[in-house]
């Protein structure tokens, strides 16, 4: 991964949000990817893999993830009723001794608060998607900020998930919560193949420690890690003379370089240096 990372965002108001520092977490419930989340689950998967727990044990590593589901839970401020058991072999005499049906309903719930009480923020490895200025970039009137060293900020690894810069894992096929702890990752982190040319990564936080506004969710920076701006090769005057004010009133050390299509390519003119880069 690079140290730099990108945010498509449509409007002015967003970008010069963004250049202060502000960043809006969108709650999982309305990501742009209606397979990646679902409001329901597989009743059937998560039978399934809890009979395998049952029947088979479960492996130190996941009682690692065990342990760091149920920190999970808790940041996110869902009730467990219960401490992390002290072992792998009492983990498995408690499940064993929880009705099945109790289990998938405390489940379903905790997917349905997860997806409630959650908030993610979506960054890109890459400037120059097509679809990703067509889909986030206002067909090209709209902006990328970029941003560098967010691993400063968002390293927490006591959950491995919360408050972590995490890359999303593309799959062949759904990949949902089930009953094996680890499946948590893809609740957060799966999406499927057909999103993989975004090449996103992601930073997972409960919606609480947010700033909010009616249903607008903010977490403020420090503006030093937000490194630049790109104007979409459609970006109206108004806004380019917007963001150059704006960058020098708030944020003088970000520069702005406006996008152009090169035989079918972006490539970026600064437009203090008119110096050319091509990714």
């Amino acid at each position: 991964m690079s140290d730099v990372l990108y945010k498509y965002i449509k409007s002015r108001d967003a970008a010069e949000n963004l250049l202060q520092g502000s960043l809006k977490f969108t709650p999982v419930s309305e990501l742009n990817d209606p397979n990646e989340m679902f409001d329901d689950f597989d009743e059937n998967e998560v039978r399934r893999t809890r009979q395998v727990i049952v029947q088979n044990g479960i492996s130190n590593e996941e009682f690692f993830w065990l342990k760091k589901q149920e920190k999970i839970l808790r940041r996110a401020g869902i009730s467990t009723g219960m401490n992390v058991p002290r072992d792998a072999k009492s983990a498995v005499k408690i499940i064993q001794g929880t009705h099945v049906d109790g289990a998938i309903r405390y489940h379903k719930m905790t997917v349905e608060k997860l997806r409630r009480q959650c908030g993610v923020l979506s960054l890109s490895e890459r400037f120059d998607g097509m679809p990703m200025w067509a889909h986030y970039g206002n067909m090209g009137a709209g902006f990328v900020v970029m941003f560098q060293n967010l691993r400063e900020i968002f390293s927490d690894d006591s959950t491995s998930l919360i408050g972590h810069l995490s890359p999303v894992e593309y799959h062949d096929t759904i990949r949902m919560m089930d009953f094996v702890p680890s499946s948590v990752r893809y609740f957060f982190l799966s999406k499927l193949k057909d999103w993989s040319y975004e090449r996103e990564w992601r930073v997972i936080l409960p919606l609480k420690e947010c700033d909010s506004n009616g249903n607008i969710y903010l977490k403020s920076i420090d503006p030093s890690y937000v490194s630049g701006v790109i104007l979409g090769w459609k970006c109206a005057e108004e806004d380019r003379v917007a963001i150059l004010d704006a960058v020098a009133s708030t944020n003088p050390k970000a520069t702005v370089q406006q996008a152009k299509i090169v035989r079918g390519k972006i490539e970026l003119l600064d437009i203090s240096t008119h110096s050319v880069r091509q990714q």
